[in-house]
């Protein structure tokens, strides 16, 4: 949900959204969380909100997401369908 306790079930999900349900899944199936990789390494680093930077560190180091063009991370830029199902087969390779 969103800080103010709702849930928007018709709004677009974003990329770091997206990140931190896969984080927050693997959590909850154990798998490890430890592998970071370095956000600041992308030109937008500075648009990852706060809360959820650890799981995009976290979606960078296992390789579940990556730059776009211009060395961009696109935190707040809607999922396409493509990235979602990449993003998910990447996550799921994760569990091998």
């Amino acid at each position: 949900g969103f800080e103010d306790g709702t849930f928007r079930p018709n709004e677009l999900v974003t990329r770091e959204q997206l990140i931190v349900v896969l984080y927050n899944l693997a959590q909850f199936q154990g798998i490890p969380i430890e592998n970071l990789g370095r956000i600041s390494t992308f030109s937008d680093s500075i648009d990852i909100s706060a809360w959820s930077a650890y799981a995009m560190q976290w979606g960078i180091g296992n390789g579940i997401i990556g730059g776009k063009e211009d060395n961009m991370l696109d935190p707040k830029g809607g999922a396409t369908r493509a990235e979602i199902s990449a993003t998910i087969t990447r996550y799921s390779n994760l569990e091998d």
